[in-house]
């Protein structure tokens, strides 16, 4: 709203794409358009391995911290997700809908903020057991455990990256407070998910979302 004649602006579409404009005319009117002329070539991002965090739903406003701070860390899908332990409930698709608006201004948000190109897609609300009747199944699938059997996330990286595996997606199951249940966790691995531990202390959710989230986009998009 303060742009002034000859100043230059970044424009992005949500889906990769960018270039720059000079404002040619000012907002002189509160409802009239401000014009932009386009001075660069369309920049595109493309990525080579997609990251998608499949999230069980935390309670309180824990999901707004998470969504911003994996769309600073390069997330491009969320897909939120209601487990047995969940604690949050929805009513209705109305309700459902609203959320998935709000979370998705969020993204948009801190897109903005970050200088992201694209806006992680919100999708919506699945149980886990549906989530691959509604989502393609990612080619590599993580699950966040406590498990004391859960192989180090930097040994599963290692690993993929020393034997020369290619990976164009990455799935991350961040169960909810209290984790998945034995059920929701043998079915993640029946379906080739890995479990993985994040180390020897607990994290809370949010915490857990981000960790993941930053160290796969370092080792795989950054």
């Amino acid at each position: 709203m303060r742009l002034k004649i000859g100043e230059t602006v970044e424009i992005f579409d949500g889906e990769g794409h960018e270039v720059r404009a000079i404002v040619v005319n000012e907002n002189g009117e509160h409802d009239s358009p401000i014009c932009l002329k386009i001075v660069s070539d369309v920049i595109t991002s493309e990525r080579s391995v997609k990251l998608t965090l499949f999230q069980a739903i935390p309670k309180g406003k824990r999901i707004d911290t998470l969504i911003e701070k994996c769309t600073e860390l390069g997330i491009d899908e969320i897909v939120p997700m209601i487990t047995e332990r969940v604690v949050v409930k929805i009513s209705d698709s109305k309700s459902e809908q609203h959320k998935i608006s709000r979370w998705q201004s969020i993204a948009l948000s801190a897109a903005k903020q970050c200088g992201r190109a694209d806006i992680p897609t919100i999708t919506e609300v699945v149980s886990v057991e549906s989530v691959f009747e509604k989502f393609e199944k990612p080619a590599l699938i993580l699950i966040a455990s406590l498990e004391d059997t859960a192989v180090r996330l930097q040994a599963v990286i290692q690993k993929i990256k020393s034997e020369g595996q290619a990976i164009d997606c990455i799935g991350i199951f961040i169960g909810p407070e209290g984790a998945f249940t034995e059920k929701e966790h043998s079915f993640l691995v029946d379906q080739g998910g890995i479990p993985v531990s994040f180390g020897k202390l607990i994290m809370r959710v949010e915490t857990a979302s981000i960790y993941a989230t930053s160290i796969l986009a370092y080792e795989f998009i950054n």
